[in-house]
């Protein structure tokens, strides 16, 4: 099965969509930051650039180090997870930063741990600044809950490449099993061997394009291969980011297998 083969688009982003708009409307241009990362992390940013796009949003990418001296209206952040017990430190400072500095700022769909003082520090709003958070998980959007904060819930932005002229142009085949778990803090221990990792972005997809079938922890390699069409066995990594993001939206996928 290709990406051609996937007639049917179950994912939308209306809250995501209105609450953007609404703020482009009000206020005009908008700056988005990327908080950084791996090759994941650029699927989730190339989805969020697609969606605002297709929504005919103008905006402007932020530079992080450029975010204390930067002022302005609206700002976003792209997700990714970067909030976190393991990775938690960037994402944590740049939106404490930026909602010193804007007077609205959305989080695109993002697992968070609030458990996590650092997290929970960067999500508390304050009376500066409108903060919208969009969990990219129902179980990131319980734990809020349970510290008494409101988000709203949506897909990860990477599956907004789904029916994209991008994805529909990759070669796909069915060459060798890819094998790739997690050799970071994230690892649940279980697994060891890393088949795509740390390679190019090119690279990346290419592994993933020619895989015959995929064993996974990574997220957006599971992300991308189900996009692809692959046979995916899907493992969870040592928090609730794998079984959450599988429950909200990997979980439409007949091709994917979660062994939790």
């Amino acid at each position: 099965m290709t990406a051609e083969n996937l007639t049917k688009n179950p994912f939308e982003w209306s809250k995501l969509e209105d609450v953007v708009k609404s703020a482009y409307q009000k206020h005009g241009k908008i700056f988005c930051v990327k908080g950084g990362g791996n090759n994941g992390d650029t699927l989730i940013y190339m989805g969020a650039e697609h969606l605002l796009a297709k929504w005919k949003v103008e905006y402007e990418i932020l530079d992080p180090k450029d975010i204390p001296k930067t002022k302005g209206k609206i700002a976003v952040l792209f997700g990714g997870g970067g909030f976190c017990k393991v990775y938690h430190y960037y994402h944590a400072k740049y939106l404490k930063q930026l909602k010193e500095n804007f007077g609205e700022v959305i989080v695109f769909p993002t697992a968070f741990d609030p458990e996590v003082e650092a997290v929970f520090d960067a999500v508390l709003p304050n009376s500066k600044c409108s903060l919208k958070l969009f969990c990219r998980d129902p179980i990131s959007q319980i734990k809020l809950i349970q510290k008494g904060i409101f988000s709203y819930l949506a897909h990860d932005t990477a599956f907004a490449l789904f029916d994209s002229s991008w994805i529909k142009s990759i070669e796909v085949s069915d060459k060798k099993e890819l094998v790739c778990f997690r050799e970071d803090g994230e690892s649940s221990g279980n697994y060891q061997k890393n088949d795509c990792i740390s390679v190019s972005f090119d690279e990346y997809v290419k592994n993933i394009a020619e895989a015959s079938c995929v064993k996974t922890d990574r997220l957006h390699v599971a992300i991308l291969s189900a996009m692809l069409g692959k046979k995916v066995d899907l493992y969870p990594s040592n928090y609730h980011k794998i079984l959450g993001v599988y429950l909200l939206s990997l979980s439409y996928f007949d091709n994917v297998k979660f062994h939790g």
